[in-house]
């Protein structure tokens, strides 16, 4: 793939689960992305954690913001990616093939690319598998993880930046 990819993280006061997904990422075996972390003015031990963490694919800032959304927003304005790939503070990659196969599978054709997830929950894993084919159906009934959605960066400027 020639395309780069963006991988957004969101956090705020949850240093350990940034841990995991900073280690996650930085585990992949295909490095071909940038990875964006907005955290909101933690104070848990997460900004110095993102202080130790200064890897030259690593862009970050803390900072107040207005939530979630915002955060995630933020993120997507910094991104230099052609596609984009939001994993909240906790989040982890399936393994350290997944930006590989996602490499493989890219080419932008479509405005997204989605896959599977695993929910983990302390007693339980769930896999949780989306159909082939995507319907107004299913989007009525429920909708995409976007810890597997590899979203075109154009389609959030065309849709939600043009304001």
């Amino acid at each position: 793939m020639s395309i780069k990819l963006s991988i957004i993280t969101v956090n705020y006061n949850d240093s350990a689960g940034l841990q995991k997904t900073i280690n996650s990422v930085l585990n992949q075996s295909l490095q071909n992305f940038e990875f964006i972390i907005i955290d909101g003015n933690s104070n848990d031990g997460s900004k110095e954690l993102l202080q130790q963490n200064s890897e030259p694919s690593i862009r970050w800032i803390s900072e107040p913001d207005n939530g979630i959304y915002h955060a995630m927003n933020k993120g997507t304005r910094m991104a230099t990616g052609e596609y984009l790939l939001f994993l909240n503070s906790g989040d982890i990659l399936f393994d350290t093939e997944v930006i590989k196969q996602v490499d493989q599978e890219i080419d932008g054709t479509y405005g997204i690319y989605y896959g599977d997830i695993i929910f983990e929950e302390p007693e339980q894993q769930k896999k949780i598998v989306f159909p082939d084919k995507l319907s107004f159906t299913f989007f009525y009934k429920q909708s995409l993880s976007h810890q597997a959605s590899f979203i075109k960066k154009a389609l959030f400027d065309e849709l939600f930046f043009l304001q």
